[in-house]
């Protein structure tokens, strides 16, 4: 079973991908959805790696942004973006089975 920071890593490549195929109308708020993962998983690896309050809040708003951008992005952006949905909902529900 993947450890929550290992499904926080392949969002984050994930949304990377969704960068490059993102077009302009969904660009910045995926750039910006990328920006916030990569904070979030280096503030884990400067921590303990677990899933506190704070921590869960920042993923669910990372989850409701990528929500909205799935709406409004092409067919091949909502892909990549609906992965890294899944990534993040399996993150956290392993984190809280834990």
């Amino acid at each position: 079973m993947a450890s929550f920071r290992d499904e926080l890593m392949v969002a984050y490549d994930e949304l990377l991908t969704a960068v490059d195929s993102a077009g302009e109308d969904v660009q910045s708020g995926v750039e910006e959805a990328s920006r916030r993962l990569d904070e979030l998983i280096g503030d884990l690896e400067e921590g303990a790696g677990e899933m506190g309050d704070e921590t869960r809040e920042r993923v669910d708003e990372l989850l409701a942004d990528v929500d909205r951008l799935v709406d409004e992005a092409g067919e091949e952006t909502s892909r990549h973006l609906e992965s890294v949905r899944e990534r993040l909902r399996a993150a956290t529900a392993e984190e809280t089975e834990e």
